[in-house]
């Protein structure tokens, strides 16, 4: 009897904590979370998708031992600023600079170079009122003394030059939409070839756009801050640093790639650009390096990301959004995410569903939270397989609990619940977990975002009674000595291991070598990321759709395989 009442006590206080949980709630510019049994500092960072480092700096009061119940403050979002009106489309020595001498005022300087004295105080804007002796000044030649109007004519200017370089292409565009064979990749002469990953002949594979150059231009433009200011006391405070990581750690990756390309034939040209701008305003980028280009990847900040993607828009040169921004891939015309789509997994997840589990009833959790789309993306892909919602329950669900689940399932049958909601479901796996391992006389099978594969609280042999089955887009192949030599490679040169951002811009590189018109013989395979463009049936844009699905039986992870993929992806 006392065993019976600790379990009873147990499951009262873990639903009591979990009650308690109120996962996100905004207060001005941060999130707070509130501590489940057995999260800490470094399970909760990765969970969230910060470093370790600003997790703990957002909470210097807070021990290192975390307790149910406490609250956390997240980090602040970096806030990036609109860098459009700074940017140097004329040679930078087209301004004069000034060192600041003993005696020299705003005003004197303005007289001194005639030039107007708010256009002076606009060309520095970072620039105290007090001038401090040695300090470099931007005196704007008379052809540029208001930079602001400078930049709104020559943008004026490379608009219209890039809509009538477009013209051909966007007749041809239209063309090829209308008949539904959006930019798809032509071969003369190897029409027969399969693309190694799709198994289609390559002129049936669709690719974003079609490179007529027999040399890859790849435009680099990221945040390596090389000219800004430090903070007192002569260092980058810890978001700066962080983000000039990330910077390097990209640029490694696309120098990864650009060292496999370059081995097996191509010619690849790789141009790296600070995307901020230095002590004076200044950006050392222009209208050149843009048309330059074959393929621009990034920037990361956001406000810098709408600047290229706008002046880029009507030249049709695709970007990639280096991070998962999903806005801004819907807002532009030109941009690509490397990530495989998640409606796209979660649609094909309910198709495998409906496919494994005939005469079955699958119980779909639906929370109608922030991942609305991902669950009716699930019941989609059911629908699209049964042809019916026969066998289909929804049961009402919060971002927490999923309360009344036990008591539809049957201990005669094979249970089939999924969970498709993502990150904002958290609180709920971890719930759903507790209660069928409290019922474990219910035979329980468990499809499940993606993103749960990262929950620290998930229990081996939980996930193996349920056989946990879930979409993938990572197709690393860690025993193939091919790919293994490719890290080796990188951890000779780099002396580190890859990153995540470091393979995400390797896979990018290879990927845009793909869509060559004239390629090497030999492209080399991408490291983690495979890419399936289809067209997404609400924007019309390219979205990559590569999923694989893993479910972990018998202590291991193992591939499963929708009937005729073939067919059914590519219809």
């Amino acid at each position: 009897m006392d065993q019976v009442n600790g379990i009873v006590r147990y499951r009262a206080l873990f639903l009591l904590v979990l009650g308690a949980v109120c996962c996100v709630s905004i207060i001005g510019a941060q999130e707070t979370y509130t501590v489940l049994p057995g999260d800490t500092f470094s399970r909760i960072a990765r969970a969230q998708g910060f470093s370790l480092t600003a997790l703990r700096e957002a909470n210097p009061d807070q021990e290192e031992s975390l307790q149910p119940g406490d609250r956390l403050q997240f980090p602040e979002l970096i806030e990036f600023p609109d860098l459009s009106e700074s940017t140097a489309w004329d040679p930078i020595d087209s301004l004069l600079n000034h060192a600041v001498r003993a005696g020299d005022t705003w005003y004197g300087l303005a007289k001194r170079y005639d030039v107007r004295l708010d256009a002076l105080r606009k060309a520095n804007p970072s620039r105290d009122e007090s001038l401090q002796q040695g300090t470099l000044i931007r005196i704007p030649g008379h052809r540029a003394a208001d930079p602001t109007v400078l930049w709104e004519l020559q943008r004026s200017t490379l608009l219209e030059r890039a809509q009538n370089d477009s013209t051909q292409r966007a007749t041809s565009l239209e063309t090829q939409e209308s008949d539904g064979s959006l930019n798809p990749r032509s071969f003369p002469g190897d029409n027969q070839l399969l693309d190694r990953f799709t198994l289609r002949s390559q002129k049936e594979v669709r690719m974003p756009t079609k490179i007529e150059s027999d040399t890859l231009h790849l435009l680099a433009m990221l945040p390596y801050l090389l000219p800004v200011d430090t903070v007192l006391g002569g260092d980058y405070d810890a978001k700066t640093k962080r983000l000039r990581e990330i910077a390097m750690e990209f640029t490694h990756g696309m120098e990864w790639g650009a060292h496999m390309l370059k081995d097996s034939g191509f010619h690849v040209q790789l141009r790296l650009v600070d995307t901020e701008a230095d002590s004076l305003g200044v950006v050392g980028w222009c209208a050149a390096d843009l048309r330059w280009a074959d393929a621009v990847f990034g920037p990361l900040r956001r406000s810098a990301i709408d600047s290229v993607a706008a002046l880029i828009a009507p030249l049709g040169t695709p970007q990639w959004i280096l991070t998962d921004s999903p806005q801004h891939w819907k807002r532009y015309p030109n941009t690509l995410l490397i990530d495989a789509h998640r409606e796209a997994g979660m649609r094909q997840l309910g198709q495998l569903a409906a496919q494994n589990h005939v005469g079955d009833t699958v119980i779909v959790l639906e929370t109608k939270g922030k991942d609305a789309v991902l669950e009716q993306a699930f019941l989609t892909g059911f629908q699209e397989e049964r042809g019916t919602s026969d066998g289909l329950i929804v049961w009402p669900a919060t971002s927490r609990f999923a309360e009344g689940l036990t008591a539809l399932m049957d201990t005669s049958k094979l249970n089939i619940v999924a969970i498709p909601a993502g990150a904002s479901a958290r609180s709920m796996m971890a719930y759903v977990q507790t209660e069928l391992q409290l019922a474990d006389s219910f035979p329980v099978r468990l499809y499940a975002n993606p993103q749960s594969l990262f929950y620290e609280f998930m229990e081996w042999n939980f996930v193996d009674r349920v056989q946990w089955t879930l979409p993938s887009d990572d197709w690393m192949q860690w025993d193939d000595s091919l790919m293994q030599a490719k890290v080796l490679w990188f951890k000779n040169q780099y002396a580190t291991e890859p990153s995540d951002y470091a393979i995400r811009g390797c896979d990018a590189v290879l990927e845009t070598a793909r869509w060559m018109a004239s390629p090497a013989v030999a492209n080399p395979s991408t490291v983690r990321t495979r890419f399936v463009w289809k067209k997404d049936p609400v924007s019309g844009k390219l979205r990559n759709e590569a999923w694989k699905f893993i479910e972990f039986s018998s202590g291991e992870w193992n591939e499963i395989y929708l009937k005729e993929p073939a067919k059914r992806f590519f219809r």
